[in-house]
């Protein structure tokens, strides 16, 4: 037990440098349909928001989520992202023959029922062939207004300074816009849940969404020496074997088997 606990503070101390809340979604790891597990719900709870995992599309295969119809899929982030800086960054397949506005979200104030607000809102739009981020863009930033990208999977990217209060959004590595994370309400500085919504009748695909430590190393690099190796897996072990919340690797605030499987996949990958 003595040897337990040395191996643990070790073990602690090692990966102290490693950010707990780093996340990453791939959706390969659930059956196809509406999604509503680890995390994922609803709009306000409500079945028939759920997110469809689908083997139609995918960047990772052989899973991605799908989002179209009454679709308004949220993955709350329970207060993890207040401080600091952070990457968002999610990819997205829109079909060229897509009827209407897809939207990518990430409000600073979410639960079920309210209260909500809005900071990132990006607008995907086939018709008009054009992206832009609705809320910097209304609120008075303003957005440039970029040309849509179909029938290939493209990046969105927000970088997030809550410190600075100021979030930075990119599109296929295109600015889109950058203000303040709180523009609407002067409210929580914080990324509170991702919200992807597909009111549009055709099928919009998201996938491999991770959530890091802007500039820092991938989470796969556990001991923080720069390279993914064999002492990284056992540094995640360790941590993963003592409960530490260094090794919610799926961002679910529970260590568990899922969090193993999650880790595992990046490390094999090498990310």
């Amino acid at each position: 037990m003595k040897h337990s606990q040395i191996l643990g503070g070790a073990l602690a101390l090692l990966v102290a440098s490693v950010a707990s809340a780093q996340w990453t979604e791939n959706f390969d790891s659930y059956p196809v349909g509406p999604l509503n597990v680890n995390g994922w719900d609803g709009w306000d709870g409500t079945p028939s928001a759920y997110g469809i995992v689908t083997t139609d599309m995918s960047r990772s295969a052989p899973n991605s989520l799908q989002a179209n119809g009454t679709v308004d899929a949220v993955y709350n982030f329970n207060g993890a992202y207040t401080s600091g800086q952070w990457t968002f960054t999610g990819w997205v397949y829109i079909p060229g023959d897509m009827d209407d506005i897809t939207y990518w979200i990430i409000q600073n104030e979410y639960v079920h029922g309210g209260p909500y607000d809005w900071t990132v809102e990006v607008a995907m739009d086939p018709i008009g062939g054009e992206v832009i981020e609705d809320i910097q863009d209304f609120y008075g930033n303003g957005s440039n207004l970029l040309t849509l990208v179909t029938d290939q999977w493209v990046e969105i990217r927000s970088d997030f300074d809550f410190d600075n209060n100021v979030v930075t959004t990119y599109y296929n590595n295109e600015l889109l816009a950058t203000g303040d994370i709180n523009i609407r309400t002067g409210g929580a500085i914080e990324a509170a849940n991702l919200d992807i919504f597909g009111p549009q009748t055709g099928p919009a695909y998201y996938d491999d969404i991770t959530v890091a430590v802007t500039g820092g190393n991938c989470y796969a690099d556990f001991n923080g020496d720069g390279s993914v190796n064999t002492q990284d897996f056992i540094a995640y072990l360790g941590a993963w074997a003592a409960g530490d919340m260094a090794a919610d690797c799926n961002g679910d605030s529970t260590i568990n088997t899922q969090d193993f499987i999650c880790f595992l996949g990046l490390w094999a990958a090498g990310c």
